[in-house]
């Protein structure tokens, strides 16, 4: 285990006690923690858009919705919004994995431990029934010194945009201290999201780390797969074409039936059309 620098100390933040430590700066400028309201929009939207190089950006219209139903913190310093985080406590349908989705901190507020204590509120507000956090972070970021800092480990890699040509390292944590029995995971795939693309998630094993090289071409679909988006834009009957397209994905690219159903969000159908109207909100479909 590596040396920690002699003006840090390794203690909890923030209780409960069952919460895995992170490492923490002696002296710390005086902050507070709360939850963001929707009033708190203009200042996170400004934020991400002077940061989008790191953070990716996220519509106004999502930022709107997630400040309603999900898990968003914000920091203060001296009284002013400094920095926030926000993420789920699910992902990919799996109650017991949350994920971060941005966390951002003003530029004069950087490296006075307000991440550190953002990240620790941040799991001590999870349910009991949470036991992993990961998130994805660009691999040239120095972001990902401070994942590995407070405890996170990259477990796998994904291209990321074919514009920008990144590589997307995956890292995750155990929430809780005590907790030995949870088994570290990483999704198979991911679909969707601002890259609008599907993705295969390559694991970081043997001696690999997430500093290097990564071959984007694991990770990119197979030719002819058409780009992805996430939710819905309403129900409809299904053009015997769509059921034709649907049905070629799955055989060429999905494997199985049970392999839809599982990238499809694990969600199970007890018919074949409510399968495919699922299917179409999924896929770049034009209604």
């Amino acid at each position: 285990m590596a040396e920690c620098p002699t003006d840090t100390v390794i203690l909890p933040i923030v209780t409960p006690e069952r919460l895995l430590p992170c490492v923490l700066p002696v002296i710390t400028p005086a902050f507070e923690i709360r939850s963001a309201t929707i009033d708190d929009l203009t200042f996170i939207d400004s934020l991400q858009r002077k940061h989008t190089q790191q953070v990716g950006f996220l519509p106004t219209a999502w930022l709107q919705k997630i400040l309603t139903k999900d898990f968003v913190d914000l920091a203060f310093e001296n009284g002013q919004p400094a920095a926030y985080l926000l993420g789920k406590s699910h992902y990919q349908s799996r109650q017991h994995v949350g994920i971060i989705y941005q966390a951002c901190v003003e530029y004069d507020a950087q490296r006075r431990a307000i991440g550190t204590a953002l990240v620790t509120h941040y799991l001590a507000r999870m349910p009991q029934t949470t036991k992993l956090i990961g998130l994805w972070c660009a691999q040239d970021l120095e972001a990902n010194y401070f994942w590995e800092a407070v405890g996170f480990r990259p477990l796998a890699y994904r291209a990321g945009s074919r514009k920008k040509e990144r590589v997307h390292i995956y890292w995750q944590r155990r929430v809780w201290a005590d907790d030995q029995a949870t088994h570290l995971w990483f999704p198979d795939r991911t679909w969707g999201g601002a890259m609008r693309e599907n993705r295969t998630v390559i694991p970081i094993a043997g001696g690999d780390t997430w500093t290097s090289e990564k071959d984007l071409a694991l990770s990119l679909p197979a030719e002819g797969l058409p780009p992805m988006i996430p939710g819905s834009r309403g129900s409809r009957k299904l053009t015997a074409r769509e059921r034709q397209d649907l049905e070629r994905l799955r055989r060429e690219f999905l494997g199985p039936p049970e392999g839809f159903i599982r990238v499809l969000g694990g969600k199970s159908f007890a018919k074949i059309s409510d399968l495919l109207l699922y299917g179409r909100s999924i896929y770049n479909r034009s209604p």
